[in-house]
């Protein structure tokens, strides 16, 4: 995302002096390590040309975080050390977003030493993690009295605030990847106090804080409205795919022609004479075109069951004759054809009513509920998994009716019809009481042809 781009060049800047004006008056970076060194009592470690990776402004200076601070690890306690009251032990969890978050905290009763306690103002970091992504995330701890865990550091110097914009910079980053460890990530003691570290005059530390401080807020904006905007991208295709649906089976993506005759002649000439609800005006969810008609499904097409492998047998990879299609093989409207299944021995018999042809539209009807799609012709008589109902039909376009099906009118009677007690299940009386419009044929071959025209374009836009 640009606003994470954005976010680790400025940090990046910031470390390399470019994000804020050099001040004679700010003077020099070595005075502060004259007076750290004084008040230590102690020679800084010594830093080899080699070492340096870029050039920093002429009153800066290069020196080892541990030259600047303290850090030590964290608590390590028992589980019955863990109670309702106690000292809080910040953890991993508790730094959000390079802030103090304390909605997840532990509480301990123990005896705490002072190198385990944390204060105000000290840098949290945490220093051993699952995940490597989260190792080196850090936040200024912001009030007293409490302790930190065994997986973190904690880093005290005058400079935090600084400091703390330098261990999320790319540079500090680049290192955390580049430690190797045979156990678990992790950034050690070791690794933390020997960090090289471009160190700005204090005066300056302070205005580099304070112009990211004024420029998170903008980031943290952009950040959200590129989310906000990528969700949309995501959704948007998905949403034009059920615009062009809900326009096919309004009939408002084709013309209507004279010469195609009246839906209502084929629905005599194909209906089944299965006893289903009347449709009443309460049922009809828009208005279509004079020569449709609203029809349940089980009008049109006749709704057989799939069979459960008996017992006895199994399915195999190896070539039976007897292929067997399965919900996890059903998607994006066909069969997958990389992972085929025959049931084992002489079965075929048993089952051979239970069959699809390529002439069907395949719905499942347990576990994954309201697939919808047809089997190439290669699967043609496929022994169909009971988890799946296959239509039978004719004089209708099997592309149109496996368009109309997927529709969200439909859909949403398919989740509205779908029995919750037990295991989900869509029953075959409820699949025959689904209210489709039904357009004459011709227009149904013209519906087809003009979605088969415009879909692709909507999974261009994935």
């Amino acid at each position: 995302m640009i606003a994470d781009k954005l976010r680790q060049a400025i940090l990046q800047a910031a470390i390399q002096g470019k994000l804020t004006k050099q001040l004679k008056s700010d003077g020099s970076a070595r005075d502060l390590l004259a007076k750290i060194q004084t008040e230590r009592g102690a020679d800084l470690s010594e830093i080899v040309a080699d070492e340096i990776p870029f050039d920093i402004p002429d009153n800066w200076c290069w020196v080892h975080l541990g030259d600047i601070g303290t850090t030590n690890i964290g608590l390590t306690y028992k589980p019955s050390n863990i109670k309702a009251k106690g000292t809080c032990v910040l953890r991993s969890g508790n730094i959000q977003g390079n802030k103090m978050d304390y909605t997840d905290n532990i509480y301990v009763d123990c005896i705490i030493p002072e190198s385990k306690k944390c204060y105000k103002g000290d840098l949290l970091i945490c220093a051993r993690n699952g995940s490597k992504r989260l190792v080196g995330k850090a936040a200024i701890v912001d009030k007293d009295g409490m302790a930190f865990g065994a997986f973190m550091a904690c880093f005290r110097s005058k400079f935090n605030p600084y400091i703390h914009k330098y261990v999320s910079s790319p540079f500090f980053r680049a290192d955390i990847d580049g430690v190797n460890t045979t156990t678990i990530n992790q950034i050690t003691q070791e690794n933390l106090k020997n960090r090289l570290i471009p160190l700005p005059p204090l005066a300056e530390q302070n205005r580099i804080v304070a112009r990211i401080e004024a420029l998170l807020p903008e980031l943290d904006k952009l950040a959200k409205e590129e989310t906000q905007l990528e969700t949309m991208q995501q959704a948007f295709p998905k949403a034009m795919k059920d615009s062009l649906l809900q326009a096919a089976i309004q009939g408002k993506l084709t013309k209507q022609l004279k010469s195609d005759g009246n839906a209502r002649d084929l629905l005599a000439k194909i209906q089944t004479n299965k006893d289903l609800p009347d449709i009443t005006e309460d049922d009809i969810a828009f208005d279509i075109p004079e020569n449709w008609c609203w029809v349940r499904l089980g009008k049109v097409a006749t709704v057989k069951g799939g069979k459960r492998i008996p017992v006895g047998h199994a399915l195999t990879t190896t070539d039976t004759g007897y292929r067997y299609i399965r919900v996890a093989d059903m998607h994006n409207g066909t069969v997958n054809d990389n992972d085929v299944h025959y049931v084992t021995n002489d079965v075929f018999p048993l089952i051979k009513n239970y069959t699809i042809s390529s002439a069907d539209v395949y719905i499942t009807c347990a576990g994954t509920i309201g697939r919808i799609g047809t089997v190439p012709d290669n699967f043609n008589n496929a022994n169909l998994t009971e988890n799946a109902d296959k239509l039978v039909f004719k004089c209708l376009n099997k592309f149109w009716l496996y368009y109309t099906l997927t529709s969200s009118l439909v859909q949403k009677q398919i989740r509205d019809s779908t029995t919750q007690v037990g295991q989900p299940k869509l029953a075959i009386k409820r699949i025959e009481t689904l209210l489709i419009p039904l357009p004459p044929l011709a227009e149904q071959e013209r519906i087809v042809k003009r979605l088969e025209q415009l879909l692709p374009l909507c999974e261009e836009l994935h």
